[in-house]
This record gives C-alpha cells, structure tokens and sequence, in this order.
C-alpha cells in the first residue's frame, strides 16, 4: 500500500529538512601549503577548494551547499603558501583566530570582549599574490588576519573581481609591478569595505595601496570604498605616484583613520598631473565621472611625502569634516583642473596648514570659482606660522593599547584641536581606536553625547571623566542569582574561566546585597586617564581597583549608594526597603580618582534610579489525594515567596517580624486611634491574610479558606474577585470520583503586586493505584470499571445478533 503525504506535511518536513542544515566549519589543522595529497591533515588551500566544492578535499570536510562557510585558522600560526595563489571562487570567510578575550574588558571601549593582537598569519608564496577572485567575482571576506608579502602586476595581496571585506585585516609588504600594491579592484562588482585594518609598506607605480580599473563595458566602473578605523601609514616610494587611485565613478568614504608617511613622487604615470596620497582626477582619457564623490570624516593626514596630499577634480561632491589635514611636505589638498560650476564641495572643522586670511598661506587650496580660489570658512581651522606637528600631536604610535599606528593629540599645547572639532553627531561617535568621543566633558541630562565637540583628526585623547547615568532600576534577586553560563562553543577551559567569573560575581553580589538594590555599570560610559609614554601610551579601566578608586555619596538620608570592587559595580538602594515614590527618581553622585597620579574628574557624575517592587514568586504545587478522602490541606504558600526584591530577612518589614503577603488592616474599634504598637505589637489594629487569589477552580471538589474576603484590587471598573488567606483546605465534593483534580492561582504582596499564576495539581490515588478496600466484600474502583467494560461489551454483541 502507497500512502500518500499530504502538501502541508510535505511543506513541513521540507522546512524540517532545511532547518536543520547550516553553514559548514571547516576547521584547518595544518600549516602547510598542501592541495589533496594528504588525506589526514586540512591545508587552507584545501579548504578553499572543499567549500567551494561542496565536498570533501584533501583531509577536509565539505562545505554546506547554499551556505557560506567559515574557514577556521589557528592562533599563533604562520601559513606560508608555497603553490602559489589562492583563488576564490564562492562565497566563504576565512577567519584567523578571534584575538580577543571574552571574559575581559577592552580598556579602550570599556567592553567585553577585550582585543587581542592579530597572530594568525598567511605568508604569499614567493612571486606570487595571496588571494585572487578575479574570473568569479566571488566575495573575498577576512577576518583578524595578517596579510604578508606579495607580488603581481595587479593586486599585489589581493586581486578582486568582487567585493572585500576586511575586519582586522593587516596588509604589508604587498608589491604590484603596475598597480594596487595591496588591493586591486577589477570590474564593476569590486568593492572594498576595510574596518579596524591597517597597510604598511606597500607598493605600486600607481596606487601603492589601492587601484581601480577605471572602465567597464564602454561606461564607468561604478562601485564603493569604505574605509573606517584603518592606519594607512608607510607606504609607497620615490617610484610611486599614489597611495590610493580612485577612478571610474567611485563613492569613497574614509573616516576615523590616519593616512601618514606615505611617499608618492613619480611623474612618470601620468606627467599632467601631480603625485598625491589620494588623488580622484581624470587626466588621461578623462578617466574620472562627474558623479564621483568623496567624503573624508575624523582622520588625521599628516607628513606625507608627496606634493599633494589629497588631489581632485570634478567629483560629485566632495565633504571634509574634522580632519586634521596638515604638515604634509607641500599642499595638504588641492583641485587640479579647470573651473566646473557643478563641483560641490562641503569643508567644515578642519585643520589645515597656513593662515585662513590669504591663499597663498593655506596649504589647502579647494576649488570654488576658480582654481585658484581657497575655500575658507569660518568653521575651519588653521595653525599659525612658526608651529608644526608637534605642536599639536604626538609622534605616530600605539596609543591606549591599540594595534593601529595613530597620532595622539597632545592635551596641553593644542587648542586648535581639543574640544574643537566637529559635534560627535557629526564626526563618528567613536575615534580610530573604538574610545568613545568627547572625553573630557561631562555628560548630563541636558548634554548629550551628540552635542559634545570633538577633538580635531582620528584620535580623541582620553581626559578622567565621569558621566551621568539615568535609569537605573531593581531586577529581582532570583534571575540574577540564577545565572549560568552559556556553553555553546566553548572549550572547557573557556567554561571553567566564565564558571569561576560568574561564581566570583554571585558570591558578592548575595554578600553585599540589599533589600531591593539597583546595581548600575556607571564605569561603562565614562573615560580613564591616558598614561604618555614616549610614542605610547596606557589606558586603564576605572573599574580596576589598583588604577582608580570609586566613591559615591548622597545627600538624601534614606539613599545609600555603595562602590562593589568584586562586582565593579554600584550598588545603589533606600535606606526604609520602600519603592521610589511615582513620577520622581532618586539620586546619589560619585566621582573617581587616579590611584597613580591623584587626578579627579572636573566634576562628579549623578546616578538617577527608580527603585520598584517586584512582583512575587508563586510556584507549582502538587498533592496526591487517596481514593475515599474527604480532605487533605493546602499549604500552596510553602514554595512560594517575595525574593524577586531579596530575601526578606533584610528588609524592614522582615527585620521587624512582620509577613511578606498582603494582610487586610482593619480597626478593631473605631472609637479608638487606629495605630500599630511599638515593638511590633499590635494596638487596636487586626489584619487579616488574604494574599491567595484563586483564579481558576477546581472541578471535582472546593476550596475551603480559613479567611476570605474581597480582593484588594476590587474597584467600579473591575468584576469583584474574593481572596483567600490562612490554612486552605481542599474538600473532595465525591469520595469516589476517581478523577484528577487542579486550580491556578496568584500570590499577593504586601504592596499588592499579584505574582505569576501557578498551578495546583491534586492526584487521585484511583488513577495512580488499583485501590482495593478491605472488608465487607467491597471491591476497588478497578474491578468495578472492568465489569462495566464486560456489561457494555454483551449488550453490544447482543445489538448485532450475535
């Protein structure tokens, strides 16, 4: 027999079927250049080809099909190709090892996880290039990886005939005989997208970083190139005309990135135009489109060597904001070309070499009317004759812990670029190295973070600032205590290290816990201190204990705010254990102080919190009832309690011996004053519990209460609800109902807060056990239900004759 599946089971299972694939791993477990003739190790070029492929190569698994793989290196290894280029040709990511520290904040962003330096690193074969997706156009997507060495005559790394994406990507010692010592983009689907990157001693006559074709099908090769958090630094010769070459109809944005000591000097590319480190102008064969257009946002360009830093002409648009564009050998930028009324040019916050007041002192000659005219405005900034860098930035280095080569402003000496810059709406709210912007004013409830000026270029010097926190609030005691850690992916030495973390954290956090607390990270969004060291410099976390000592303080009695150093947390609550009253906040200050040098912030920062009740804990209950009983008692409150506010020991009311639940306070005689005893006795007061609502009955028996009465949230807009209090007694309204029997109900605080509704659930033995009652010739519920079966059977039988 065939049987059939119906289309909607059909749809299911296939869902079922593709809900289960996913994208391939593939783990490489050698280092050497190796493509199928060992069937017991993984080589990254066998990789390549297994996920491409879609089936296992060499001593790799296959990849999934219709997914993008992953391609998994190792830490601290070295893969030197020695069979020459890797060709990609499908969709994949090819991942060094993370290099970070998941279970440690980064001193620059103040989060979790904690950079590492990059250690997995692919060497190119000798003469050769690494990667190459020219003739499929595939995406060549790489993480936390180093790039080393080289050579073609285009794309000395990387030759693309598709998009790039670089995450801490380090690209050096490229070289291209003709262009892109780094990077070559070919045809119209090649783009580059690089973040927290960095190209060092790269080379090419043109384009010692990146080149571009300029055509594509008789029209211009249209296509993007973003750049952010990157240090382009070193690169290029006497015999380079460019750092990077854009050309066809390109959309460039670079932002938060230090573009310095690269050499373009060679005339001989092309003699009717100047060298530059950027340059996007047409010359031969106008090479360039009138819609290109480029913006440069927060980066510092500074002592190049060439005679143009940046060069243009006849772009789209082109936008500077917040760049410190100056000290490079001759003009920092220039248009190059004749006069175009449809270039439009937007130039705000930055810093250039020169005097504003003449064109034949500003170092950075844009075009407006004509192309001679300087494009001054009163935003922009410029130093005055006699300073140099120096006075202004210090040399380039690893600042803060970073790995990418920047230029760190100096506090003292550089008004020009302090505080001077850009709004952070407007220059990126973080600098190259991930530190937020605006270090160094105070952020509060009427200054926000987008309203605070920058420092000029891509880094922001770090100033101790403390910052306003709003919003705090109590979470309940239980789910915090109740954390574990997520073992997905981890090694058992990662699981152990997150265990003795979270085990830390708890210890202290059940030791020094208050009735209700409100635990703030207040450190997460405040600055430390950078530390100068030659062409370095520190940074350390005000949470570390040794590094900063935080204290708090309140003005107001009943707050008392508290710094927990295990924790690295404030803990802030009300002295009385009551909630913040509606529609106000309480507050309490702190303020930091830098163990080494003694430096305070400028001023304190206010904490805002609201301290709320936290609804009950009711939990499911269940009681067996014996076949033939009349009763059995209740006490659904046992399991339950109010620790979603903390153990109730150490709040007020439990100090003071009174019950969590809500308990109804009636007078007992009207005629006298109606107040509570002192010593937690009871003078003219009665109260009486009614903190169980039921909310669903039981069907085979009834709930007896020793108190009852109405809910006390029973008002004109709501149905009456009755509440239960004292010892509940469930009656069996059968003794020989042989049926389960259950209720829900709610537990009410004593603030009125109705917990979760749980279940009550009340076996019958009759159902569990083939009960048999002694004496009398009685016979069990079991005996009885089977000659019934055997009476219903016959009469069946009989109704058909037989």
């Amino acid at each position: 027999m065939i049987r059939r599946i119906s289309l909607p089971i059909l749809g299911l299972l296939l869902s079922l079927a593709c809900g289960a694939a996913q994208a391939a791993t593939i783990v490489v477990n050698t280092t050497s250049d190796e493509n199928g003739e060992n069937p017991n190790a993984c080589s990254l070029r066998e990789a390549i080809k297994a996920s491409t492929l879609k089936q296992a190569y060499g001593g790799c698994t296959a990849g999934q099909l219709y997914y993008t793989d992953t391609i998994q290196l190792a830490a601290n290894a070295t893969y030197t190709l020695t069979q020459g280029e890797l060709v990609i040709a499908s969709d994949m990511n090819i991942n060094g090892d993370p290099a970070t520290d998941p279970y440690s904040q980064d001193p620059i962003s103040g989060l979790s996880p904690k950079r590492l330096p990059v250690t997995t690193t692919i060497v190119a074969a000798n003469g050769q290039r690494i990667f190459n997706s020219l003739v499929s156009a595939s995406p060549i997507n790489l993480n936390n990886l180093n790039l080393k060495g080289g050579t073609a005559d285009l794309g000395g790394a990387i030759l693309a005939g598709g998009t790039v994406g670089l995450y801490r990507v380090n690209i050096s010692g490229a070289n291209a005989t003709k262009q892109g010592g780094a990077i070559y983009l070919s045809g119209v689907q090649a783009t580059v997208t690089a973040t927290s990157s960095s190209f060092t001693g790269n080379n090419a006559p043109q384009g010692a970083v990146f080149s571009m074709s300029c055509m594509d099908n008789l029209g211009y090769a249209v296509r993007t190139v973003t750049l952010n958090q990157v240090s382009i630094t070193g690169n290029g010769s006497s015999s380079s005309a460019n750092t990077m070459d854009f050309c066809g109809q390109p959309t460039v944005a670079i932002s938060a990135s230090t573009i310095s000591q690269n050499t373009a000097s060679n005339t001989s590319v092309d003699a009717s135009l100047e060298p530059a480190v950027l340059r996007m102008i047409g010359g031969q064969n106008t090479r360039l489109s009138p819609a290109s257009t480029m913006s440069l946002v927060s980066n510092t360009i500074t002592e190049n060597h060439t005679p143009v830093a940046l060069a243009y002409n006849y772009p789209g648009g082109l936008s500077l904001t917040n760049n410190f564009l100056a000290y490079n050998d001759a003009l920092d930028c220039q248009y190059v070309g004749l006069p175009d009324p449809t270039t439009n040019s937007s130039v705000t916050y930055n810093l250039f070499t020169g005097s504003s007041t003449t064109s034949t002192t500003n170092s950075c000659q844009l075009y407006r009317a004509a192309a001679t005219t300087t494009s001054n405005t009163e935003t922009n900034l410029y130093a005055s004759g006699g300073q140099s860098r120096t006075n202004f930035l210090y040399p380039l280095g690893l600042y803060g812990g970073s790995d990418l080569p920047g230029y760190l402003p100096i506090p003292v000496s550089n008004p020009l670029i302090m505080h001077a810059g850009a709004l952070v709406a407007n220059c990126g709210s973080t600098d190259q190295r991930g530190l937020k912007r605006g270090s160094g004013t105070r952020l509060n409830q009427s200054l926000s973070s987008q309203n605070i000026k920058c420092d000029v270029g891509a880094l922001e010097y770090s100033i101790l600032t403390v910052n306003d926190d709003q919003n705090g609030a109590n979470t309940s005691y239980n789910v915090v205590i109740s954390q574990t850690v997520n073992t997905t992916g981890l090694t058992q030495a990662q699981i152990d290290k997150a265990n003795a973390q979270i085990k830390s954290y708890l210890d202290a956090y059940k030791a020094s816990y208050r009735y209700r607390e409100v635990v703030m990270d207040v450190v997460a969004n405040d600055s430390g201190q950078e530390t100068l060291s030659g062409n370095t410099s520190t940074l350390g976390l005000l949470s570390d204990s040794d590094l900063y000592t935080i204290t708090p303080f309140s003005t107001d009695p009943n707050i008392l705010c508290t710094w927990e150093p295990t924790m690295k947390q404030l803990i802030a609550s009300r002295i009385d254990g009551t909630t913040t009253p509606g529609g106000s906040k309480d507050e309490c200050q702190y303020t930091a102080k830098n163990n080494l040098t003694g430096a305070t912030p400028a001023e304190p920062a206010t904490v805002s919190f609201t301290v709320s009740n936290i609804a009950p804990i009711a939990k499911d209950d269940k009681y067996t009832l014996t076949f033939g009983t009349k009763s059995i008692p209740l006490d659904i409150l046992a399991n339950d309690s109010d620790d979603g506010d903390g153990p109730y020991a150490l709040s007020p009311n439990g100090k003071a011996g009174k019950p969590w639940w809500y308990l109804l306070k009636t007078v007992i005689d009207p005629s006298k004053p109606a107040t509570d005893g002192s010593n937690g006795s009871i003078n003219n007061i009665k109260y009486t519990p009614l903190n169980i609502r039921v909310v669903t009955q039981p069907t085979q028996g009834t709930i007896v209460p020793e108190f009852q009465g109405p809910c006390p949230d029973n008002n004109v807009n709501t149905a009456q609800t009755t509440c239960y209090g004292g010892t509940l007694t469930y009656v069996n309204n059968n003794l020989f109902s042989p049926f389960n029997d259950s209720f829900t109900y709610q537990v009410l605080d004593s603030d009125l807060t109705a917990s979760n509704t749980a279940l009550v659930t009340i076996t019958n033995t009759a159902t569990t056990t083939d009960v048999t009652k002694s004496g009398g010739g009685s016979i069990g519920f079991g005996a009885i239900f089977g000659m019934l079966s055997l009476v219903l059977m016959r009469r069946r039988l009989l109704a058909h004759g037989d």
